[in-house]
């Protein structure tokens, strides 16, 4: 197969074959840009504390999820918080509220969450939410999912 290919691709134009190069080479810095992203972005955002909890008086349950979050001071404009499965299986998104400033150019920050309400829903099945960390500051999304763990 692979020499079918490359005959194909020595019978093919100049020009079109440019073109291929310079597309493959604006993919891998576009790959290698994207990466950088990534992993810079471990850096700027992390959970510190999560806590799932599970309140019921006879009967109705609520179901409450709350993230303390560090973050880096990238700029005056931001918001922190959690994306989150609820119960139906759809992501949401919870923002939190700014707590205090470590001294050392970071913030720690709380969003609380509410995945489950037995109140207003009868469906309600309690486990342990899946969730991510973000901040969005500058135009640019920061995220820690512990690795997709």
């Amino acid at each position: 197969m692979n020499s079918i290919k490359m005959k194909m691709d020595a019978t093919e134009p100049e020009t079109m074959r440019r073109k291929k190069r310079k597309r493959s080479a604006v993919r891998a810095a576009v790959g290698m840009l994207c990466r950088a992203q990534m992993a810079m972005a471990a850096d700027e955002v992390q959970l510190v504390d999560a806590s799932s909890r599970v309140n019921s008086y006879r009967g109705p349950a609520l179901q409450s999820l709350t993230a303390d979050i560090l973050v880096k001071n990238l700029g005056p404009a931001k918001k922190v918080g959690i994306r989150y499965r609820n119960h139906k299986g759809a992501w949401v998104d919870a923002f939190g509220t700014f707590q205090y400033a470590t001294g050392d150019g970071r913030e720690r920050w709380q969003v609380s969450a509410y995945p489950c309400n037995s109140f207003y829903e009868t469906d309600c099945g309690m486990t342990d939410p899946d969730f991510a960390v973000q901040m969005q500051v500058n135009g640019q999304s920061y995220w820690d999912n512990n690795g997709g763990t």
